[in-house]
């Protein structure tokens, strides 16, 4: 078996071969420093920082934790994926990704865990590093995410500026 990378904070994990395994708006489990020994932060992805400039090659992200702002590497986070979520597993670094779902997640400590069952069938427990979320991987190619037709780059179009309905227009006032 592969030693967890998401352990070390030093290598890469196996799921980035693709390029960054996270995007704007993913939520994630992190180890920020000083966490060691502990459990994992909830946080969210804030931007791309920088998709392999990070340690070993890894990217790096600006991370929303709940009292302060992070700039944190790949081997630092693990997706916070629900069960039945569809994930891809990559089993070492250069290998082809398979896709699956999560049936369970241990997230009470780091590394975090994940229970996966494999479109295969095949059932396997795996760390985060061999991970990354199946719709993140289809945005980065293109694809839209998130069930959204593909106009606008997969993103739901923005909302209609808010309009007071007691306010007159600046003609009709003047008149």
């Amino acid at each position: 078996t592969v030693p967890p990378a998401g352990s070390t904070g030093l290598l890469a994990p196996a799921a980035a071969a693709a390029g960054p395994r996270f995007r704007p708006g993913s939520r994630v489990w992190c180890c920020p420093p000083g966490c060691e020994g502990g459990g994992p932060v909830e946080g969210t992805v804030g931007m791309v920082l920088s998709p392999a400039g990070g340690p070993g090659g890894q990217a790096v992200y600006k991370v929303a934790l709940r009292d302060r702002l992070e700039e944190l590497a790949d081997s630092q986070m693990a997706p916070a994926v629900p069960a039945g979520a569809r994930v891809l597993y990559v089993a070492s670094y250069g290998d082809s990704p398979v896709t699956g779902c999560v049936i369970a997640a241990k997230v009470d400590s780091w590394p975090c865990m994940y229970l996966l069952e494999l479109d295969s069938g095949r059932t396997l427990d795996t760390d985060a590093a061999h991970i990354s979320l199946a719709e993140a991987a289809a945005s980065s190619q293109g694809q839209p995410a998130g069930g959204y037709p593909a106009v606008g780059g997969g993103y739901p179009p923005p909302a209609p500026p808010l309009v007071d309905p007691y306010e007159r227009p600046a003609a009709a006032a003047a008149a």
